[in-house]
């Protein structure tokens, strides 16, 4: 199944749904747990360049905030006008940050299958299946962490997994890095993805303990 076409589409469906929730929702929209009512003036506090306000309220890191305010200036820089600026820290602009999220989750959900099962033909099903999951799916219209979130954590366990072109199925180091990264990042959007974090980790470390003590553990070569 060709994947980067049916990532194509589904961008482009995210986007489009997410037009018509901002032609109905254009204001920050309060449903517990998701409280844009908080997220996006301090998304638009961090747009104005006043890093240092925060509102005690907001309980996540400002991983998302960071992200956004990266998405208004390449948006600024794309489209310069002499309009008020504060329309680049729009509402709907801030939510439209996931929509790029989104393209990232299903490619790495599609990538991921790809590596743990090689011969599965249906590994974008898969991550379509997993993409549209209605406590994902329903909340990925709102300026909230889910998607960048899962992103990140998505995004460090493929860096993870073991290196299998060269034979020894070791996690590559040069991937560990920016696994890593990936997982700082994961926890700026929403600290209690440390879990995930050390459960990768965990599977890092029990996979270079076998290859170096397959014979030891196991009495043969891992």
């Amino acid at each position: 199944m060709a994947a980067m076409p049916i990532v194509a589409v589904v961008g482009g469906l995210y986007a489009l749904v997410l037009q018509h929730f901002n032609r109905y929702a254009p204001e920050p929209y309060m449903v517990y747990p998701k409280d844009e009512i908080f997220h996006v003036p301090q998304a638009q506090r961090y747009c104005a360049g006043r890093f240092d306000e925060w509102d005690p309220k907001i309980t996540t890191f400002p991983g998302l905030y960071v992200a956004a305010v990266a998405l208004a200036r390449v948006a600024r820089a794309l489209v310069p006008s002499t309009e008020d600026p504060d329309a680049f820290c729009s509402t709907a602009l801030l939510r439209s940050v996931n929509v790029i999220f989104v393209i990232g989750n299903t490619v790495l959900l599609f990538r991921l299958r790809a590596a743990l099962v090689p011969n599965d033909r249906n590994a974008m099903l898969h991550a379509l299946m997993i993409i549209m999951f209605p406590v994902l799916f329903f909340f990925s219209f709102l300026f909230y962490t889910d998607m960048g979130a899962t992103f990140y954590v998505l995004l460090m366990y493929y860096l993870a997994l073991p290196d299998s072109n060269d034979g020894t199925h070791r996690p590559s180091p040069i991937r560990l890095v920016p696994s890593a990264m990936a997982g700082a990042l994961a926890v700026l959007f929403r600290q209690t993805n440390i879990v995930w974090v050390v459960f990768v980790a965990g599977t890092v470390v029990v996979r270079i303990v076998e290859q170096t003590n397959g014979y030891e553990i196991y009495g043969r070569p891992s």
